[in-house]
């Protein structure tokens, strides 16, 4: 599910709080997000709670 939401915008949410912006990568065990502030945000699929 979450390698078709590639290059889209997204909102995840984790134990510890809520990453938006563009799904850049799905690897192995997490997914790299691209902040509008330009971050990249590597988040482990064992949190995500919620894609939105």
């Amino acid at each position: 599910m979450l390698r078709n939401l590639v290059n889209q915008q997204v909102q995840v949410t984790t134990p510890f709080g809520t990453v938006t912006g563009t799904l850049i990568a799905v690897k192995y065990n997490y997914i790299v997000i691209s902040e509008s502030s330009g971050n990249q945000v590597l988040v482990r699929t064992e949190k995500i709670e919620f894609v939105g």
